[in-house]
């Protein structure tokens, strides 16, 4: 017969025994479920919580008419306005930011005595230029001090977005257009573009790229050559800022 003593100890030995099992087996179990606990769940193998998948948005471009006909600047002086291929690419830089502001944010140079009227409608800003009559309109722009890394940005593209009168008359026209960085003069140009009162884009070439650091103001001269009073209708303007 074992003793007492004996069988108390065999006892405590096979408990002592059972709860080593026990506990490499929670310690197995740990290390396997923590790391799969701790794996990305990002959609994105970047991490980058901006990511947007296959829900984001593809830019529209900006369409061209096919006879756009861009007009070569000058500083200080009039030029002609030779014909170009439109411009659907941008410019010689690799990076480009085309921007557009509504044309109710155009400012007509006032009072005007060949100015009838001038109405900021949802359409855009309406000029009623009488007969004869000439007047400018101001398109103010932000400029593009710099970005991040000390990159200056530049334009030589610039468009407008516009109507002439509904009527099909192709009047008012534009006629000469004068760009300023801030209060300088950068930019002065004769030209001649109208439509026949459905609105269009019309692109146009600075001839060389300019820093626009303190506001860009596209300054539009039109003119009415009929007979009677007719309407301008600036829908929008933009730039395409190139680094």
């Amino acid at each position: 017969m074992t003793p007492p003593r004996l069988v108390l100890y065999l006892e405590r030995g096979l408990m002592m025994k059972h709860s080593m099992v026990v506990l490499i087996g929670i310690l197995m179990i740990m290390v396997l479920v923590i790391p799969a606990m701790s794996e990305d769940k990002s959609p994105d193998p970047g991490g980058d919580p901006l990511y947007q998948g296959d829900s984001a948005e593809e830019s529209i471009a900006l369409r061209i008419p096919a006879d756009t006909q861009p007009v070569l600047s000058g500083s200080g002086g009039s030029k002609s306005t030779p014909p170009q291929s439109p411009v659907l690419l941008g410019g010689a830089y690799a990076n480009r930011d085309t921007i557009f502001v509504h044309g109710t944010s155009a400012v007509g140079y006032l009072p005007d005595g060949d100015v009838l009227s001038v109405y900021d409608t949802g359409s855009g800003h309406e000029t009623n230029l009488l007969s004869h009559g000439y007047t400018v309109i101001n398109c103010p722009l932000p400029g593009y001090y710099d970005k991040t890394g000390g990159v200056q940005p530049k334009v030589r593209y610039i468009a407008l977005h516009y109507a002439s009168d509904s009527d099909g008359s192709q009047w008012p026209k534009v006629e000469n257009i004068h760009v300023f960085n801030g209060h300088e003069l950068l930019v002065s140009f004769d030209t001649s573009f109208s439509n026949t009162g459905v609105f269009s884009d019309q692109v146009i070439n600075l001839g060389d790229y300019y820093r626009f650091d303190r506001g860009m103001n596209i300054q539009l001269v039109i003119g009415n050559g009929a007979a009677t009073t007719k309407t301008f209708t600036i829908g929008g303007y933009g730039a395409r800022y190139e680094w």
